[in-house]
């Protein structure tokens, strides 16, 4: 039996959007540009020879974690304890 999570409600809201909004996104949708960038930009960050940024360790991430309020839709979505136990991720 499959059982829906709920999402936060924050979610749900819908995002303020402008008549640009919807220009551009018509433009993309015409020129398939979102396809082509999203692949130039998957093969620009496979083809660097240098990290992105330092490698955190746990701790760090940990830190991050609740500075941003992840571990609050974590707990929300229910991948807490997952993330608890560590099951998820290189292991050290």
């Amino acid at each position: 039996m499959i059982t829906q999570r709920r999402h936060p409600d924050w979610i749900k809201v819908r995002a303020p959007v402008s008549k640009q909004y919807f220009q551009t996104k018509e433009l993309l949708r015409e020129l398939k540009l979102h396809t082509a960038l999203a692949a130039l930009t998957a093969w620009g960050i496979a083809d660097r020879t240098e990290p992105l940024g330092k490698r955190l360790s746990r701790a760090e991430l940990d830190i991050l974690v609740k500075e941003t309020g992840l571990d609050q839709q974590l707990k929300l979505l229910g991948y807490w304890p997952a993330w608890q136990r560590r099951a998820r991720g290189r292991k050290p």
